[in-house]
């Protein structure tokens, strides 16, 4: 439990300088210069990133969602492909119902990233709340806005 710990803990780090870079001057818009030349660490946190979603620990599994979904938006550039094709293995085979309906609302801002914004990523914290608005989003645009008693839940 303590390993699964200290490599969920390893696995959030090594990505938040990627998902968190913000631009100087408090601008709330990531600074994609400033971490262009390191192609190398990034590669490296997508890897470790991608490693975390195959481990059995369901915490370890939901944060790596978490932060890939705030690389996607931040960076829709960025081949996230070997991550990818693990999320949408979660989808199917997850641990538990929570995991498999995690990956199936990162995988849908992985094919559409502009489904949320930066700015919906820095202010959903924790990451059940960046998943909420994920979910709520998807309906929007699939079913319209929602009636007077689903608007009530946001």
């Amino acid at each position: 439990m303590k390993t699964a710990l200290l490599v969920a803990t390893l696995c959030a780090a090594s990505s938040l300088a990627f998902a968190q870079g913000k631009a100087a001057a408090g601008s709330s818009s990531y600074d994609e210069s400033k971490y262009a030349n390191k192609a190398v660490t990034f590669d490296r946190a997508v890897k470790n990133l991608a490693w975390c979603l195959g481990q059995e620990n369901e915490g370890v599994v939901k944060s790596a969602l978490y932060h890939l979904v705030r690389i996607r938006v931040a960076n829709p550039q960025y081949d996230l492909a070997g991550a990818e094709s693990k999320i949408k293995r979660l989808v199917e085979a997850g641990e538990t119902p929570m995991v498999r309906y995690e990956a199936f609302l990162a995988g849908s801002v992985m094919d559409n990233p502009g489904l949320i914004s930066v700015s919906d990523c820095e202010t959903c914290n924790p990451p059940d709340k960046l998943f909420s608005t994920v979910a709520i989003r998807l309906h929007d645009a699939n079913f319209g806005p929602a009636g007077p008693t689903y608007s009530s839940a946001r």
